[in-house]
């Protein structure tokens, strides 16, 4: 008998016969209310699951159509539902959806198939997984660099490529953090392709790799600066923007807040938002003021990097500030419905910065 049939055999029956037979097995009287609660508990927790597995079923379904049509990114989406939900019932056909999702190059799929990879220390690469991280490096996914970076250091999957490793360390230094990464470059940043274009490249990887913090960061943003200049070819402005936004939660003096903002108002590398644009001004404006009234500009100037005009950069904050306001003025007025600045600009606060965009992929040698 099935535990559906036990429940609707329940139905026909009064609480208080179900009661004395009860009592007449355990001898313990049983209170009534409280039984009865505890019956429509039970009844209420198999609605539940029967529903619930009435929806896996259809997002099976959902998957398994998904994936006849080609629509990968749906099929994942579905399997990862399921993954959720109901892994265990549906483990066989999940585990081939999220391989072969990968295989067609779902990003979603191959960070989730390379994520153990990445966060562990001793785990060994397979071929696929060495695959899976490439596509994901090709894509600018800043958290592979690392792993991808030692598979070509020590040849796993792959013919040794030392020059390749070190690239990847690299780029996993500056857009990740990775101290793992900064340790390898510090015995072969020589073989970088940067480093070779001259003194005043070998000078910014020189201050990327000091353990100066405050020199380090500025050196970030000096490349930052040099992609938007266009003197550093392998990365597109988009990069360059996404490497602002990870610094700016770390800028005092208020200038680099002001590029960030200059970014948003005018689409450099990143669509443009007023917004957002306006909140970073002001914040700069109050920054400069300070600057300007209570500290030695010189010094700024001196810490951040040559060539900054604190007292033009204050004027031009003040100027976008005031164009910014106006246009926001304009697009509220012709705006039917309320707009939440704040949600936006929080929105803007949680994005992670997890892809750069590179003008020019790798080449690939691998066997």
């Amino acid at each position: 008998m099935s535990e559906k049939d036990n429940i609707d055999d329940w139905k026909h029956i009064s609480f208080e016969e179900l009661s004395n037979v009860i009592e007449e097995y355990n001898e313990v009287r049983i209170d009534l209310d409280e039984f009865a609660a505890f019956v429509s508990e039970c009844n209420q927790e198999y609605i539940r699951e029967q529903a619930d597995a009435e929806i896996n079923e259809e997002t099976v379904v959902l998957m398994r159509n998904a994936m006849n049509r080609g629509d990968y990114n749906t099929a994942f989406l579905q399997a990862k539902k399921l993954r959720y939900n109901a892994y265990s019932k549906y483990k066989n056909e999940i585990d081939i959806c999220y391989k072969r999702c990968a295989d067609e190059g779902v990003v979603d799929a191959l960070i989730s198939l390379t994520k153990p990879y990445i966060e562990s220390v001793n785990c060994k690469i397979e071929y696929d997984i060495f695959k899976y991280l490439k596509d994901l490096s090709d894509a600018g996914y800043i958290n592979s660099f690392y792993k991808l970076g030692t598979c070509y250091h020590y040849g796993n999957n792959c013919e040794k490529d030392l020059d390749k490793a070190v690239q990847l360390y690299f780029e996993g230094f500056i857009f990740c953090n990775n101290i793992q990464c900064k340790r390898y470059i510090e015995e072969s940043f020589m073989n970088l392709k940067l480093y070779k274009k001259g003194d005043m490249y070998k000078e910014l990887i020189n201050d990327l790799l000091c353990n100066d913090y405050d020199l380090n960061n500025r050196a970030k943003i000096r490349f930052a600066e040099l992609i938007f200049e266009e003197k550093i070819e392998d990365y597109s402005i988009e990069t360059a923007y996404l490497l602002l936004k990870e610094l700016y939660y770390y800028d005092e003096s208020g200038i680099l807040t002001f590029l960030l903002g200059k970014c948003l108002l005018y689409g450099l590398g990143t669509s443009v938002n007023f917004f957002v644009a306006k909140y970073l001004f002001e914040e700069a404006y109050d920054s400069l003021s300070n600057i300007i009234e209570y500290y030695d500009k010189k010094k700024i100037v001196e810490n951040f990097h040559e060539g900054i005009d604190v007292d033009s950069v204050y004027k031009q904050t003040k100027e976008l500030l005031q164009f910014v306001n106006e246009k926001i003025t304009e697009i509220n007025s012709k705006r039917e419905i309320y707009v939440d600045e704040e949600k936006i600009i929080d929105g803007w606060m949680k994005e992670e910065v997890l892809f750069i965009k590179r003008n020019l992929k790798l080449n690939s040698n691998e066997s």
